[in-house]
């Protein structure tokens, strides 16, 4: 019995890996991204001020994971504006977005940081599982005179 007992701990900790410990103080939870494209490339801009550029969509999300001071948590993302020209990317932010990410194409230039309190008001209806079902078209957030209204 007792080497029954010796085998099973030193299985236990040879089996036993460390987790990595996240500092909480760290993360940037976001709450809105802006995706959209420029000769060549991808931009992703976040509510917290952040931005990420690539060739791609993994790229330019890498690029913002690096270049931002603390840890980007997207799991947090409740909005995605995407450029008329971005829409195209909307299958492969599946990956790094959640199913449940409301989804409206951006039509002139808000300010990130003010958008998300509209855009709960006023949610979009569309999320990216939506969008990936075919369900229904994607509304459309329109900014004139500084002022922003969703159309569907």
């Amino acid at each position: 019995m007792k080497k029954w007992l010796l085998l099973v701990c030193l299985c236990g900790l040879l089996l036993w890996k460390p987790f990595a410990a996240t500092d909480v103080a760290r993360l940037k939870p976001v709450e809105v991204i802006r995706v959209s494209t420029f000769a060549g490339g991808v931009l992703v801009e976040t509510d917290t001020g952040d931005s990420g550029v690539g060739g791609n969509i993994a790229k330019a999300i890498e690029d913002l994971k690096h270049t931002t001071d603390g840890d980007v948590f997207l799991d947090t993302v409740d909005s995605l504006l995407i450029s008329p020209m971005a829409v195209s990317l909307l299958p492969d932010l599946g990956k790094y977005l959640r199913p449940g990410c409301n989804v409206c194409v951006e039509m002139g230039q808000v300010e990130l940081e003010s958008v998300g309190a509209y855009l709960n008001m006023h949610e979009p209806g569309v999320t990216l599982q939506d969008h990936r079902a075919g369900e229904r078209a994607l509304p459309v957030l329109y900014v004139v005179d500084g002022r922003m209204y969703l159309a569907e």
